[in-house]
C-alpha cells in the first residue's frame, strides 16, 4: 500500500476512534495508536520544514 503520510495518519485516527476503551486492551491499543500518530505527525512536520527550506 502506497499511502502518503497524510493518509495513513488519517487511517490510523480513524482506526484509533474506533477503538471501545471501556476495557484494558482497548485503551492500551488506543494510546498505542495515538504514539503512532503523534510520530507520523512529527515525521510529516519534519519533511515539510525540508520542503520549506529547499523553496528558500
Amino acid at each position: 500500500m502506497n499511502e502518503t503520510l497524510e493518509q495513513q495518519i488519517k487511517r490510523l485516527e480513524f482506526c484509533r476512534d474506533c477503538i471501545d476503551q471501556s476495557y484494558k486492551a482497548g485503551r492500551d491499543e488506543y494510546n498505542r495508536l495515538e504514539r503512532m500518530i503523534e510520530e507520523l505527525k512529527e515525521q510529516l512536520k519534519s519533511i515539510e520544514e525540508v520542503e520549506l527550506v529547499k523553496t528558500l
